[in-house]
């Protein structure tokens, strides 16, 4: 009978934990994107046009292949730019997203980005860039 007992508080302890992993997941999934999309709008929010020192607002576009953003089949917007794909949560606290950026006539980067995100804080795990100039 003990052994049972025992049994069954391991049962409702695993599923406590299994249950409480996935609440972190869903609420990462549910309110980990719009934070994370706000903060890289807020990093590429201004740049400069042409080879001025003027700084323009920054356009927001729709996503592109950042393997090859300057293909024929892609239009892209007047410089600078900016855009970034709706982070997915891969676990618990954890956001990855592609992005892409042009600041200057002649400098941007595209990639993907790891984020860490806790309940609006946030930092950058890593980012690796398919493209940088």
């Amino acid at each position: 009978m003990n052994a049972l007992l025992k049994g069954t508080k391991f049962r409702r302890l695993l599923a406590a934990i299994v249950g409480l992993y996935l609440f972190a997941w869903w609420v990462t999934a549910l309110f980990g994107p719009a934070s994370v999309i706000r903060r890289f709008d807020w990093d590429h929010a201004f740049g400069f046009r042409g080879f001025s020192n003027e700084r323009v607002p920054s356009t927001r576009v729709q996503h592109i292949n950042v393997r090859d953003p300057f293909s024929p089949s892609q239009q892209l917007p007047a410089i600078p730019w900016h855009y970034t794909s709706s982070p997915r949560a891969v676990c618990p606290f954890i956001l990855v997203s592609d992005f892409g950026y042009v600041f200057a006539s002649m400098g941007g980067g595209g990639g993907r980005a790891w984020t860490f995100w806790f309940f609006g804080w946030q930092t950058q795990l890593h980012s690796q860039h398919y493209w940088y100039v």
